[in-house]
């Protein structure tokens, strides 16, 4: 480290320790008001980490599941299985999501944005242009294939093409959503 990153180590670690030594000891200090600023910060994080935790007991409870806590509580799930739900894809896509929407919200606000992306209304795809545009593309796909190959192999072509719309493509421009973490979540509990 060059000695400015030093110094401002050295700095930034005596101020940890300070404000270590006033909160442990309840100390007041005069002139120095970062010391407050760190504690209200603290303080902020913690009402916000308490709001997105009454958020997912809302959404677990409107999806009429008992939330993770009261499930461990009540021997329905072992300590490696909350680990292990912990670590799912879903659920880290769903920490993202209730911390980027619950931290600031409350109950009604976050029962409206869980029920918007179930139904994919923030998706590009699931707006007039968005479908327009899949239409216009899947037609252009099925229409050069039906094309290069013609007659019953190119109707039959065609007709996968719609298949692989159907299911497999949906399914991809659809993306994730939170109620895939909580349909993990009942698949487990039964």
């Amino acid at each position: 480290m060059h000695l400015e990153q030093r110094m401002k180590l050295l700095a930034l670690g005596n101020k940890v320790i300070e404000t270590a030594i006033l909160s442990n000891y309840g100390l007041k200090s005069y002139d120095n008001y970062e010391h407050l600023e760190i504690c209200k910060h603290n303080i902020a994080n913690i009402g916000k980490a308490y709001n997105v935790a009454g958020n997912s007991t809302v959404i677990f409870n409107l999806e009429n599941l008992p939330d993770l806590k009261s499930l461990f509580y009540q021997n329905k799930m072992d300590f490696e299985s909350v680990f292990k739900i912990r670590h799912l894809g879903n659920a880290k896509y769903y920490r993202k999501w209730i911390n980027n929407v619950g931290e600031n919200a409350n109950a009604q606000e976050i029962t409206k944005e869980y029920l918007a992306e179930i139904k994919g209304a923030h998706k590009f795809y699931e707006t007039i242009g968005g479908k327009f545009l899949k239409n216009v593309g899947l037609f252009a796909i099925s229409s050069a294939i039906g094309s290069a190959v013609a007659g019953p192999p190119g109707a039959i072509a065609g007709f996968g093409i719609g298949l692989l719309e159907t299911y497999w493509l949906d399914s991809i421009l659809k993306g994730k959503n939170p109620s895939m973490f909580i349909d993990e979540i009942r698949k487990d509990i039964q």
